[in-house]
């Protein structure tokens, strides 16, 4: 349980609602987004850049690779089947 009730949801499979105050919530939105797709998803564009961009404009209050982090757990979350980066 994150404290965050939308991403206890999100979690469980059974919800997309998001809250701005919540970081596990941006990030959530981040790894649901199309930067993160191209990045880290093998049919994407492989290239970190819009990721690393789209990472710092929700989560300017994150350190980076905290937030990276962040991110690439939901994308793994989102992707069971063998995600890369």
């Amino acid at each position: 349980m994150s404290g965050c009730s939308d991403c206890d949801r999100a979690r469980a499979g059974m919800w997309c609602g998001y809250r701005y105050s919540c970081p596990d919530c941006c990030a959530r939105a981040v790894a649901r987004g199309l930067p993160a797709f191209n990045a880290l998803h093998p049919c994407g564009k492989r290239d970190p850049d819009p990721l690393r961009d789209a990472i710092q404009r929700a989560m300017p209050t994150t350190e980076y690779a905290a937030a990276r982090r962040m991110v690439w757990v939901w994308w793994q979350h989102d992707h069971p089947e063998g995600a890369t980066a």
